[in-house]
């Protein structure tokens, strides 16, 4: 028995083998093996191409390794990041050059309220022609402290013994900043002869706190 299809016109019913629709006498349009064929070619094509696609695909194992190289190295630029930050100041009505060299603790301290959020201190060394070397501590939080007429910082520099360097306010009366109370010259020979410097310094209504730096490669020449 001859398969059955719909006449496209009438909608009647005709073998797949009739040339005509017996209904309204509508050609049957039959698909040709021709027709077939060139299907069947253009499918191969197609897959062809796909299968091509997938081999040209980098290894999936290699482009997993892909973030995990770019993560190493920034890794590896973070760590050559020099440990002290180099600036000059130019006064153009005096014709002055000063000179800083900057640094910040490695670590922060928590202190008691009002302060939130961590505190770090900062070591800076300053040349200008006026005042020649001079070396202060800052925080960004809190307040630094001594309650006698002659304060001092406690330092340690990597394995030596503790020292007592003497420090003092601000001339402006901040209390974010101390400066080294001479000696100047003998502590940046210090700083440059050590890879690690801690420092201890009192807070107001906190006590003494330290913090670490790391004090490696300084160059200054002034």
């Amino acid at each position: 028995m001859s398969k059955l299809t719909n006449c496209k016109d009438c909608r009647h019913q005709v073998s797949k083998n009739a040339d005509a629709c017996p209904n309204c006498g509508a050609k049957v349009k039959r698909t040709s093996v021709l027709t077939w064929i060139a299907v069947i070619f253009i499918g191969f094509m197609v897959l062809s191409a796909v299968m091509a696609g997938m081999s040209n695909n980098p290894d999936p194992s290699a482009a997993s390794n892909t973030p995990t190289e770019v993560q190493s190295d920034e890794v590896a630029e973070v760590q050559t990041i020099p440990n002290w930050k180099y600036d000059e100041f130019i006064d153009e009505m005096r014709g002055t050059t000063t000179y800083t060299a900057t640094t910040i603790s490695k670590n922060d301290v928590y202190l008691d309220s009002p302060y939130g959020g961590g505190t770090n201190l900062g070591l800076i060394i300053r040349h200008s022609n006026e005042h020649g070397n001079e070396v202060l501590v800052v925080t960004n939080n809190g307040q630094l402290w001594c309650e006698y007429s002659d304060c001092a910082m406690t330092v340690k520099f990597d394995d030596e013994e503790v020292e007592q360097y003497l420090i003092s306010r601000a001339a402006g009366g901040s209390s974010e900043a101390m400066f080294l109370d001479g000696s100047e010259d003998a502590f940046i020979n210090k700083l440059k002869e050590s890879k690690i410097t801690m420092l201890e310094i009192g807070f107001f209504n906190n006590g003494n706190q330290q913090f670490t730096i790391d004090t490696a490669d300084l160059d200054w020449q002034h």
